[in-house]
């Protein structure tokens, strides 16, 4: 069973009360960083019974629930089958041994990467092994060693042997080529070929032997259990007589390291871990009192010489041994919020808003006497410490103080470029700073009183300095420093008046407020945005100390604090989880303490932090602890194959020999850029079928990054365009081929009679087309013929009705009027013909074939036969005129019969009569 946990990395906030007692020793040397893994952070029992750790890096726990393993960023739980208790442990090459009750075995990875155990003591026979206990394993001339207290158990080339003892037995301990074995009684005895050999070393009953070291060629250091610790030389026991050791007996040592460097560290039952010398003076002592999470050490293993891992009765702890970090915590309350920090004489000076203290071996912050107060300034003058505080400014020498000026508020102080002169800048303005007769000269400049934070000088006579809410000034000096000038450029390129700094960074002024990074441009001056400082350092980012080690520190929108090389333009991060939620960002400084460490002002203290710090920390290339598809385990040697449908795939990785590390990955073809991951597993969901290449690699808050390591692997395609289904497509197309072609052969002969049908069915709609046209001309020559006709006899009529109305004009001339009026009657009844009309009605239903039927049976017992005239002309489109004249009427008496017929029509007003008649087939 795995438990996983993200790992919760967070900073030891010190909490503890101020004492002059044995632990004074704290104060002076520092306290190193360490940080605690509580029961939620690994997620298993209280009790840590031991520890150890692996050749690759990785940390192994004896736990109360079973064996923890970390691999420096996540926890994992590994249950035995039986789920007891796990006492003892031992990583040794590609195995980690475990002992527990009537229990002991050994741990080793499957392909698929997880712990498997197997149990030594499953298959063998082994009297009185019941209710046995292995509190210790450990490996002496290619041989494991399983220690309960009355039995030593060894295994070697798959054998087992049993060795049961008289006596408890409290401790065995390698020295040189010997194996010693301590027993409750204080008798020590050598261990060869399963036979004990006394030894002429014996405490007294009940002085319970822990530990055995060989400091030297012929002294031998002790450790008990409550009778503190002892050197045997040239065979004489003494007490180890120092200061420790009588703490170590009220403490009640149980646990202990002997050093390389020769300093020991001791674990005990009440009180925490005390680190000390070779000669016993404490180095460190941390408990419960100063942020170790319980106080009851269990175990305790180093790691790389560097780490110091510390098993608890509640919990884990890790603490720093590298020397490159330490923290100095005032505990009291006295110092308040660090300011600045300064060494001066081998003396080191902080100034906090409390007022001046000065570090002391023994005693840690001590307050100088009427300093009282802000401190905004330390600043080391002609070989002088000037204090520049909230009451004036004062010169410091060794624990005293004397007051130099009068002018509240000294927060900075430049020196005038090749000049013995220097300007400070107070509440009230700017002050002078001379060296004459062997004492300052201190005036004010009065031609300038604003509240000035920082200076940086243009030259020997021109200044930028910065007020916090009337923005910034360009101050121009004669040459006695008097004021002559003093521009304010809000109207020159820098709108803004609060939270404006500025700097000088490669002899360019610079500036940043809360819009960013701007400079100076002399020739035109005026102020302008600067695209490089804001793509280099970020637009949020601000400068907390000036040219150190030609770097600069600053602090970025994500609370990390980097230092960036004016040279090479690297950057160096200090690890965020060093001073998290311990800083005040409103006076944030990083400041050069001496040649080889820089210090951070704390809100509680100050931390030193040695340059060697950027180069401790190693990067590793991560490798691949597991791989899991769709939440199942394969083998990690397996080629990877997800499916398009429900595709899951994740990675756990591991760098356990990366110092406080994240990973990162890049999976092409998708990402273009690198993406960070919080914890140590790697997931992916529903990708899109493709070849792809997961690289990832190992990287830390310092900007230092592995080289990549990466693997391949496919997403198939959905089902309907796999390779398998494309060759059933191919065979359904050649099938479909196949029946086509046999269809298309057994209808053959069908089809060309089909064609020949359709051929002839063709001819046969030509020739009707043909014909149809030939009508269609012969309909069309009728109807040219039928109205020529009607225009003939309409002349015919017109001619006629011209010459009646000639005979009727000239009757009176004429002898015989009756055989005149018997003429206009005769050419009336030719005119008025209705022979003629049928025969005109016949022809035209020839051209139109049923006009007059349709009309009739659309308007029954409605039409008249001259309506049917009217409409026949009309169709044919004769004039008003030529119709008149057909039917031997007036025009006016036309238009208005076809008023009238337009009624009997049913036609609207709109409707023109002609074109309705013409639709009439």
């Amino acid at each position: 069973m795995i438990i996983r946990n993200n790992l919760k990395l967070f900073i030891i906030v010190f909490i503890t009360f101020y004492c002059w007692s044995f632990s004074c020793n704290i104060y002076g040397q520092g306290i190193p960083y360490f940080r605690n893994f509580s029961i939620s952070d690994y997620n298993a029992g209280v009790q840590n019974w031991d520890i150890s750790e692996a050749k690759n890096g990785k940390i192994y726990v004896a736990n109360k629930k079973g064996l923890l393993e970390y691999d420096g960023v996540e926890w994992f739980l590994w249950e035995l089958p039986n789920r007891t208790i796990i006492r003892s442990v031992l990583a040794l090459n590609n195995r980690i041994y475990t002992g527990s009750l009537d229990e002991f075995g050994y741990w080793e990875k499957t392909q698929k990467g997880i712990l498997k155990y197997y149990s030594i003591t499953d298959n063998i026979l082994i009297e009185n092994f019941k209710d046995q206990e292995i509190w210790e394993i450990f490996e002496f001339n290619d041989t494991i060693f399983f220690r309960s207290f009355s039995h030593i158990y060894t295994y070697k080339n798959g054998e087992v042997k049993a060795s049961e003892y008289n006596g408890s037995i409290t401790s065995c301990n390698i020295i040189e080529e010997e194996l010693l074995v301590t027993f409750s009684d204080g008798s020590i005895w050598k261990l060869k070929n399963n036979e004990l050999l006394p030894t002429p070393t014996k405490f007294r009953s009940g002085e319970q032997v822990l530990n055995i070291f060989k400091v030297s060629e012929d002294d031998y250091f002790y450790t008990t259990a409550k009778h503190g610790c002892f050197s045997i030389k040239n065979n004489i026991l003494k007490p180890w007589n120092t200061e420790v050791n009588e703490l170590l007996k009220s403490d009640e040592l149980n646990k202990v390291i002997y050093l390389p460097n020769g300093n020991f560290v001791f674990g005990t039952i009440k009180n925490g871990v005390y680190i000390t010398n070779s000669i016993g003076e404490i180095i460190y002592h941390i408990n419960r009192q100063i942020g170790l999470i319980n106080n009851t050490v269990l175990s305790i293993d180093i790691k790389d010489e560097d780490s110091l891992w510390v098993g608890l009765d509640n919990g884990i702890s890790v603490i720093d041994l590298d020397n490159h970090i330490r923290f100095i915590n005032d505990y009291s309350g006295e110092l308040g919020t660090a300011y600045d920090i300064v060494e001066y004489n081998k003396t080191i000076y902080i100034g906090s808003n409390t007022g001046l203290f000065y570090l002391d071996k023994k005693k840690g912050f001590v307050f100088i006497k009427n300093s009282e107060g802000q401190v905004w300034d330390l600043e080391i003058i002609n070989n002088q410490l000037f204090c520049g505080t909230n009451n004036g400014t004062y010169l410091v020498e060794g624990n005293m103080i004397s007051k130099i000026s009068n002018f509240r508020g000294g927060k900075v102080i430049k020196k005038v470029p090749d000049q013995n002169v220097f300007i400070q800048g107070t509440y009230g303005g700017l002050v002078k700073f001379e060296w004459e007769s062997d004492k300052w000269i201190v005036n004010r400049l009065d031609n300038c009183t604003i509240h000035t934070n920082n200076i940086v000088f243009e030259d020997t006579y021109s200044a930028w300095i910065t007020h916090p809410q009337k923005g910034m000034y360009r101050v121009i000096f004669d040459e006695n420093f008097n004021i002559k000038e003093s521009i304010n450029y809000k109207e020159k390129g820098l709108s803004l008046n609060y939270n404006i700094k500025v700097h000088e960074i490669k002899n360019n002024i610079v500036f940043h407020s809360n819009k960013g990074w701007f400079k100076y441009e002399f020739l035109k001056d005026t102020i302008m945005s600067s695209k490089l400082l804001n793509e280099n350092f970020g637009s949020k980012s601000e400068i907390i100390s000036d040219n150190i080690d030609n770097s600069i520190v600053a602090f970025n929108k994500n609370n990390n604090i980097f230092l960036k090389s004016l040279i090479t333009d690297s950057i160096n991060y200090i690890p965020t989880r060093y001073y998290q939620n311990r800083i005040n960002e409103e006076s944030l400084k990083v400041l050069k303490v001496n040649d080889s460490t820089y210090g951070l002002c704390l809100i509680n203290g100050v931390m030193f932090l040695k340059s060697s710090f950027f180069n401790k920390f190693k990067i590793l290339e991560p490798k691949i602890e597991r791989i899991y598809l769709k939440n199942e385990l394969i083998a990690l040697d397996k080629n990877i194959e997800l499916p398009y449908f429900n595709n899951s795939l994740t990675l756990e990785l591991s760098s356990p020999l990366s110092e406080n590390h994240f990973f990162e990955y890049k999976l092409t073809p998708m990402d273009e850029e690198w993406k960070k991951i919080e914890t140590s597993r790697i997931e992916f969901n529903g990708l899109p079928d493709s070849q792809y290449e997961l690289l990832f690699r190992t990287a830390n808050d310092l900007n230092q990054k592995s080289d990549a390591s990466g693997i391949e692997f496919l997403v198939n395609p959905p089902w309907y365009r796999s390779d398998e289904i494309f060759i059933v497509y191919l065979l359904i197309t050649v099938f479909s081929f196949y029946c086509f072609h046999r269809f298309e052969k057994n209808r053959g002969t069908k089809k060309q009679k089909l064609l020949h049908k359709e051929f002839i069915k063709k001819q046969q709609k030509l020739l009707l087309q043909e014909k149809t046209k030939s009508l269609e001309k012969e309909l069309t020559k009728k109807s040219k013929e039928l109205s020529n006709t009607a225009i003939t006899l309409a002349n015919k009529n017109d001619a006629l009705l011209k010459l009646k109305e000639n005979i009727k004009s000239h009757r009176a001339e004429f002898i015989n009027k009756n055989r005149i009026d018997k003429l206009v009657l005769d050419i009336n009844s030719i005119i008025g013909n209705d022979n003629e009309f049928k025969l005109f009605e016949s022809n035209f239903n020839m051209v139109h074939e049923s006009f007059f039927y349709k009309l009739n049976e659309e308007f029954p017992q409605t039409l008249t036969k001259r309506d049917l005239k009217v409409c026949a002309f009309t169709k044919m489109e004769l004039s008003t005129k030529e119709i008149a004249t057909l039917l031997n009427i007036s025009t006016r008496s036309v238009e208005t019969h076809k008023f009238r017929l337009k009624k009997k029509l049913n036609l609207g007003k709109e409707t023109n009569m002609t074109k309705y008649l013409k639709s009439i087939i």
